[in-house]
């Protein structure tokens, strides 16, 4: 079975936005309206809200306002409070590219479709911004905040400023190329498989100035009470931590509720509550990792089934075409 997941965020994350639109000019109410958002639920920071809506809302003001850089305007109107504990958490991990790990694991907490994943490339790393393809169709303006708002968290958790060598966008170009490069700092690129910021290989694996086990265990417990139990977010969380676990084969149960700090017979049940069984839930993240490490080209088939936890290219193969009906080397080619 493929699970809909239905994608939803905390209202503060439109902390900022009638700030940013009156800034230019326009009504906020307006654009909330036709957005779908009830303006009473944003005045409660930690109320969920549709995810969709305010993407909506981002592409709603650039068209109203005539403002094709709206994503960036509204990097003057908001900061990093909206993570909350999990800045301080990340702070005090051991090095950059687990403190990104950290945040990931914990983001369904703020927003259950929203993930960071870093991802090697030749002598250098990409730390790219994820969403579900649906998503993603209306989600340029957000895109270009949210790459802006990573690189700062990213000098926020390392405590210094870090260069980025090219910042990557899959939309074409809103505004002039020149407004990018002063914006990022660095070459962007657009029509990009993936939407991401690249960094010369040595800067994700830089230790922080002041970690502290004691502080990153207790936030981390503090964190896994705190990871929200509905539908959406039981599984979302269980994707995040699945990210790092189905490469390394220890996708199992037990592991991922210890992840959980659930008990694993409570967290088969709250799943079998929820019409989901653990393997379900499995099989549909493989799906997703399948089809992104497909799309990005960069392994064979048998690394990619490696990568997916199946011990041979032919398991893989075969659970491919249950889920598209075609072999991933027609699925490639279509």
């Amino acid at each position: 079975m493929t699970s809909t997941i239905h994608e939803r965020v905390r209202a503060g994350t439109l902390a900022g936005f009638a700030a940013c639109v009156r800034s230019l000019r326009g009504d906020p109410e307006v654009v909330f309206r036709l957005a779908g958002l009830d303006s009473k639920l944003l005045a409660a920071p930690q109320e969920w809200i549709s995810f969709r809506s305010v993407l909506k809302a981002y592409g709603i003001a650039s068209r109203m306002l005539a403002e094709p850089a709206f994503g960036i305007k509204m990097a003057k109107f908001c900061d990093l409070s909206f993570l909350g504990p999990l800045l301080l958490y990340a702070r005090h991990a051991k090095d950059l590219k687990s403190a990104l790990g950290d945040l990931s694991r914990f983001l369904a907490i703020q927003n259950t479709a929203f993930r960071l994943c870093v991802e090697p490339a030749e002598s250098s790393g990409i730390v790219t911004v994820q969403l579900p393809a649906k998503l993603r169709a209306e989600a340029d303006h957000w895109i270009e905040l949210t790459l802006l708002q990573t690189h700062r968290t990213m000098n926020e958790v390392a405590g210094q400023r870090l260069p980025v060598v090219r910042v990557l966008m899959r939309h074409a170009p809103l505004r002039p190329l020149a407004s990018y490069t002063a914006t990022f700092g660095a070459d962007t690129r657009f029509e990009q498989p993936v939407d991401g910021l690249q960094f010369d290989h040595g800067v994700l694996g830089l230790s922080m100035p002041h970690p502290d086990a004691q502080v990153h265990d207790f936030m981390e417990r503090y964190l896994s009470e705190r990871v929200p139990t509905g539908v959406d977010d039981l599984i979302a969380a269980s994707h995040a931590i699945m990210e790092t676990l189905i490469p390394a084969s220890q996708a199992k149960l037990e592991v991922v509720a210890e992840h959980l700090r659930l008990h694993p017979r409570t967290f088969q049940r709250r799943l079998q509550a929820l019409g989901y069984s653990f393997s379900e839930v499995l099989d549909e993240k493989r799906r997703q990792m399948a089809e992104r490490l497909l799309r990005q080209g960069e392994l064979t088939l048998t690394h990619v089934a490696l990568c997916l936890g199946y011990a041979e290219q032919s398991a893989f193969n075969h659970a491919f075409e249950r889920w598209h009906g075609v072999p991933p080397s027609r699925w490639l080619g279509r």
